[in-house]
């Protein structure tokens, strides 16, 4: 049997989310070791792998719910050399305020598409 709402962008957004929130958890633990020697900055593997997600026009293609859940954002070691400190407070605060950013769009771009999906529930009426 056919779903009647595809779950996978409800899915792929929540996840975004999911690694925008630790991506500023992250970012924090690097501003916090900014000064700590030997300690290698952290990030979070998100959007490298959802790229593998992309049809040829740039768009996601259809996946199941099954399939996102291997691309669940996850913590990993970001330093280019593992050798030293080499987190930048310019860079990390920049990146943090980046990251809110997308954090909003984010909860922005699922708050329309649950909104789009009440409306086709309540048939258009409000």
């Amino acid at each position: 049997m056919l779903p009647i709402i595809d779950n996978s962008t409800t899915a792929l957004l929540g996840m975004a989310i999911d690694a925008a929130a630790m991506r500023q958890q992250a970012l924090a633990q690097n501003i916090a070791n900014a000064n700590t020697p030997g300690y290698q900055r952290i990030g979070v593997n998100f959007e490298e792998r959802v790229n593998a997600l992309m049809d040829g026009t740039g768009q996601v293609r259809a996946a199941a719910s099954s399939e996102l859940a291997s691309f669940r954002p996850y913590f990993q070691i970001a330093s280019a050399d593992g050798v030293g400190n080499d987190v930048s407070l310019d860079t990390e605060v920049a990146a943090m305020s980046e990251n809110t950013l997308h954090h909003q769009v984010l909860v922005k771009a699922l708050s329309k598409h649950l909104a789009l999906i009440g409306l086709a529930i309540n048939e258009g009426k409000r």
